[in-house]
């Protein structure tokens, strides 16, 4: 097991998207480790009752600030409220994103463009907002990411791209800051037992992304997570099915293309029909 080089105890972490799913269970696990985590969301109730509850459980201490990530004038407030509290940032952590789903012939453009409007921008805005805090604390820019970042999948085309995206501007960031101390850590999840999947924008017949026992339970992914950022992990792939599907994208890429094309014949050959019966 490697060693921890990056204790959360006494670190301040930033996680947005911290009302629900990956960014809840992670900012449990940040502060059960030692860590102030400021909780940043859109939901005001839902983090301010989570701030609550890490509290009183007794496992650290929470902020809550209510924050919409693609507006830069709250990204600003949100770095400046951790800092006005605890003095410092240590970690930020770009979790807020969602998906879209659909055949890329038929997804609006204006749906594409505010996919990458949260899932990139967003999350280069608050980067770059977040460096000069990181970069005194040297600390770590955390860009949750996803296997779709490793290789694109029918359906998940827009946010695959958006991921793919997010991913290259954390290699370049990696270089850019490295004299400087910061460590950027890509995350890219597999399937993982959240609402993602129900929360999605949707074009056309509901799809299922894979069998429920496909998908880990968040707080296993959450404990990965934490555990990469401690052993100073520059990436960590989360789930076996996403490192089989990043090691075959890179040894049998054309092999992978045929598999996951008969696998989107046979998906649009079941659902088409049984939406078609549901129509009116």
């Amino acid at each position: 097991m490697l060693p921890v080089k990056y204790p959360f105890r006494g670190r301040v972490a930033i996680i947005t998207g911290a009302s629900s799913g990956i960014g809840e269970a992670l900012a449990r696990e940040c502060a059960s480790r030692g860590g102030k985590v400021v909780l940043a969301a859109r939901s005001a109730a839902k983090i301010e009752a989570l701030a609550r509850e890490i509290s009183a459980a007794g496992r650290g201490d929470a902020l809550a600030v209510a924050t919409d990530v693609t507006q830069p004038d709250q990204v600003r407030r949100l770095l400046d409220a951790a800092e006005h509290h605890w003095g410092r940032v240590d970690l930020f952590v770009n979790n807020a994103g969602f998906g879209v789903w659909g055949p890329i012939e038929k997804l609006p453009m204006e749906l594409i463009r505010e996919n990458f409007e949260t899932n990139v921008f967003a999350a280069l805005d608050c980067a770059q907002a977040a460096i000069p805090s990181l970069r005194r604390a040297r600390g770590c820019l955390v860009n949750i990411e996803s296997v779709a970042a490793l290789r694109g999948l029918p359906l998940a085309g827009a946010y695959a791209a958006t991921k793919h995206a997010l991913h290259a501007f954390s290699e370049c960031l990696r270089a850019e800051l490295a004299a400087d101390g910061i460590r950027v850590l890509s995350v890219c999840p597999g399937i993982i037992s959240t609402h993602f999947h129900e929360n999605r924008k949707q074009i056309g017949p509901r799809t299922e992304t894979g069998p429920d026992w496909l998908a880990m339970p968040v707080e296993k992914c959450a404990r990965q997570i934490a555990r990469a950022i401690e052993t100073g992990r520059r990436q960590v792939i989360i789930t076996w099915h996403g490192w089989f599907l990043a090691l075959a994208q890179r040894i049998a890429p054309r092999i992978l293309d045929r598999l996951i094309a008969a696998n989107y014949r046979r998906l649009v050959r079941v659902v088409e029909p049984s939406a078609s019966r549901k129509t009116p």
